[in-house]
């Protein structure tokens, strides 16, 4: 069934084009982890995620038992057992250096804010890693534009907890204002797959999956893994009706 939201986007499709997930791909991602740095999630004095009000999502994935790196609302990180995310931006705006390694700033209200949102398609590629292979692969997708491109890691022990990636109302000008396409390419799945509750509902992919469209302001999470988990995040615009041609809408949320 067609799921579709008032800016004619899903939650959630499987990305129909093909893709190969080469092996110097998937080589160059391992051996860029080095440089990735930590994502911590923030939880409630309760050791809940903050984006899980009710902590119904927590039970579902029994994380409330485990103990993995975290920060609480004051900003105190917990230094206990597993590993959470980690992350390395492979683009960046030149005009802000921060970009290399944040995903957000405040702005001069104080104001949390993320580089994605910048008005502005400056986004250029790292000259200091070797990504050659990454540029290849984003280049072949065939966007418009390209904006924010990043690797994610979960390596093990870790646990990969409950979290969004930006707020629902900026993805929704994102996708209305910019023709957003926000894709997920699942490098390699370590045996997890992504957990996520666009209502009441906890759905979850299929780990051999291997491209997605997914909105990252709904909640999601992927759990503990056992082996290394990568994939692959791109930002970018298309023209709408273009993109939604290469989503399969009828398994979609």
């Amino acid at each position: 069934m067609k799921h579709v939201d008032m800016y004619g986007m899903p939650v959630f499709a499987p990305y129909k084009n093909g893709v190969r997930i080469s092996s110097e791909l998937l080589n160059c991602a391992k051996a860029l982890q080095t440089n990735s740095t930590e994502d911590l999630i923030t939880h409630t004095g309760a050791g809940i995620s903050v984006h899980d009000g009710d902590g119904k999502f927590t039970k579902y994935l029994k994380l409330s038992s485990e103990s993995y790196k975290h920060k609480i609302e004051n900003g105190q990180v917990s230094a206990a057992g597993k590993a959470s995310f980690r992350s390395l931006n492979l683009t960046y705006l030149s005009d802000y250096n921060e970009s290399l390694h944040q995903q957000f700033f405040l702005d001069q209200n104080g104001n949390k804010k993320a580089f994605l949102f910048l008005p502005e398609d400056k986004w250029q590629w790292r000259s200091d890693l070797p990504i050659e292979p990454f540029k290849q692969f984003v280049n072949n997708i065939g966007l418009d534009k390209i904006h924010l491109v990043r690797l994610i890691f979960l390596v093990p022990p870790a646990v990969g907890g409950i979290h969004i990636d930006a707020s629902a109302d900026s993805m929704k000008k994102y996708y209305a204002e910019r023709n957003g396409v926000s894709l997920t390419f699942n490098l390699q799945s370590g045996d997890g797959r992504l957990f996520f509750r666009p209502k009441d509902d906890i759905l979850q992919i299929d780990p051999a999956l291997e491209a997605w469209h997914f909105n990252p302001s709904v909640p999601h999470a992927v759990g503990e893994v056992f082996n290394q988990r990568i994939q692959l995040r791109v930002f970018g615009s298309l023209d709408r009706n273009a993109y939604l041609e290469r989503l399969d809408l009828e398994n979609s949320v």
